[in-house]
């Protein structure tokens, strides 16, 4: 093993063309870089600006206007008017799910690419399908949104560097604006995207990341999205405490992975509507949920600070796991333009209270429930994506749980092994 990781560093660093030996070389990368994380850093930081605002807002008049046959007429107008929206919009399949055939395809074809015609469709997709209280996540429409982004820019200077390292460093930028998370967007291309360890374009990412920086911190509050309270370096106990949290958050991240390709398959395979209507399904679906269920409506991370407060019953949390968890499949599975990340974040997080709910019960004492918050998100979100590095690193600047490291790499690697022996793709 200690051989297998000296080689891939070996070949890292012989990874350094000549040209880059040259500092005029080496600073138009990093120029590069940094133009791509600041502009597609703003793409992203303004859609996070308008979903949220539009989704606070449908939750309010909803919760205010279900009382009469007329309001809920009007409710399910809009939500049927939307879908049909993104029914049209979803024409272009390149725009469906979170983008990932179109982000192989300009890797793999070389060929030029439509990105206006990506990053307008997928904004307004993504913004129709999170302000309506869809159940699925936003980084998968920020990573393509932020690959099209790069490419605008490639465009114009169609001399600059290689191009695969704009949309490479794009998708990063995407994943690191999302979640105000600079890091693990390079942990994710290396680590989900399996790109080969590569210096120019670690360099290109790292330029990015502080693009992203500056863009978010500008345009957004620049702390972390969840921040739970500064907990101590943990001592054996914590981490052997957590070993039971590792194995529930790895069953509800492998449960979340099937049950969404379950959902894909099924979707697929029915005869009752067009292929091309099957958007309509999800916002009809999530106008039902802001009616009799709007906690599951969204993307679910705005139940974390309850959780860490402990507001929640232990009957209610169970009940949000499983309708949460079957929900999300439910909408993914018709081809809207969404993610699938945070949704499983937010089934750790419950996870993780459920289990410290088991614990404040058996007398233990209530400081333990942060750690089992951020441990639980990591756990699931390593076993669902098997990347265990970008799953600790993305929940670390998330929570600002960097004192408790250690747990999460235990957690983390109980959660990707789990999810290996499972055959987790």
């Amino acid at each position: 093993m200690a051989q297998k990781y000296t080689g891939q560093l070996q070949s890292f660093w012989s990874s350094v063309p000549e040209s880059m030996k040259n500092p005029r070389e080496a600073l138009y990368l990093v120029a590069s870089g940094f133009m791509v994380g600041l502009l597609a850093g703003c793409v992203v930081a303004l859609f996070r600006i308008a979903k949220d605002f539009a989704f606070s807002r449908v939750l309010s008049w909803t919760g205010a206007h279900n009382s009469s046959p007329l309001d809920l007429a009007c409710i399910f107008s809009v939500a049927i008017a939307a879908g049909l929206a993104v029914c049209w919009l979803v024409r272009n399949p390149a725009i469906r799910l979170g983008g990932e055939d179109w982000i192989k395809g300009a890797l793999d074809d070389g060929q030029k690419r439509p990105w206006l015609r990506i990053l307008i469709p997928k904004f307004l997709g993504s913004w129709l399908v999170l302000a309506c209280g869809v159940s699925v996540g936003s980084e998968g429409p920020s990573i393509q949104m932020g690959a099209a982004t790069a490419l605008g820019i490639k465009s114009i200077y169609p001399q600059a560097t290689q191009r695969r390292y704009f949309i490479l460093g794009g998708c990063a930028a995407g994943l690191a604006a999302a979640f105000s998370a600079p890091f693990a967007g390079l942990c994710y291309v290396y680590e989900v995207m399996r790109e080969k360890l590569d210096y120019p374009l670690f360099l290109f990412m790292l330029a990015g990341g502080i693009g992203v920086y500056f863009a978010t911190s500008c345009l957004i509050d620049p702390g972390e999205i969840l921040p739970l309270p500064v907990m101590g370096r943990p001592d054996p106990a914590l981490i052997l405490m957590l070993i039971p949290l590792g194995f529930m958050a790895a069953i509800t991240g492998i449960c979340y992975h099937y049950i969404l390709r379950l959902s894909l398959k099924a979707y697929a395979r029915q005869k009752i509507l067009p292929a091309f209507l099957l958007p309509c399904v999800a916002f009809v679906a999530a106008g039902v949920m802001l009616i009799v269920f709007p906690a599951s409506t969204g993307e679910g991370l705005s139940i974390v600070p309850l959780l860490e407060k402990g507001h929640s019953l232990l009957q209610f949390l169970l009940l949000f796991l499983v309708v949460k968890l079957f929900f999300t499949a439910f909408c993914y599975g018709t081809g809207i333009p969404a993610g699938v990340m945070v949704p499983v974040l937010c089934l750790g997080a419950v996870t993780g209270a459920i289990y410290a709910s088991c614990l404040m019960a058996a007398g233990f004492s209530s400081e333990w429930l942060p750690a089992c918050l951020a441990a639980g998100m990591c756990g699931a979100f390593a076993a669902a994506e098997r990347a265990p590095v970008t799953a600790i690193v993305l929940v670390a600047e998330m929570t600002g749980a960097v004192s408790i490291l250690p747990a999460l790499l235990v957690v983390a690697a109980m959660g990707s092994f789990c999810a290996r022996i499972c055959g987790v793709k």
